[in-house]
């Protein structure tokens, strides 16, 4: 029984990881160093079409938060809420793994 619970929640662990570890990048080019993430580098910005691939207008564009209320408006970004996201996941796949609460998980 642990070993067939002990694949899937490594698959979940590792996900999980690399889902932070995504989001922190992209998180720390688009906001502290205002540059696009390395994954967006074209060696051109305008293609043979006319259409201008600019990775960093569209990660700081309006499109790229939403506003949350909770009484208090917070404006979030998808980088921020991906994160946070990904750590819960990762807490409830080490739940899972550790303790007797992964009905919970």
């Amino acid at each position: 029984m642990i070993k067939l619970k002990l694949i899937p929640t490594i698959i979940f662990i590792t996900i999980s990881i690399a889902g932070i570890g995504a989001a922190l990048t992209s998180y720390y080019y688009v906001y502290m160093a205002n540059t696009s993430p390395p994954a967006c580098h074209f060696s051109e910005n305008i293609t043979s079409s006319g259409i201008e691939l600019n990775c960093l207008n569209v990660l700081k564009s309006s499109y790229s938060s939403i506003s949350l209320n909770f009484g208090v408006k917070v404006n979030a970004n998808f980088d921020v809420l991906a994160i946070i996201y990904f750590s819960v996941s990762l807490i409830l796949s080490l739940m899972m793994l550790f303790t007797y609460y992964s009905v919970i998980a």
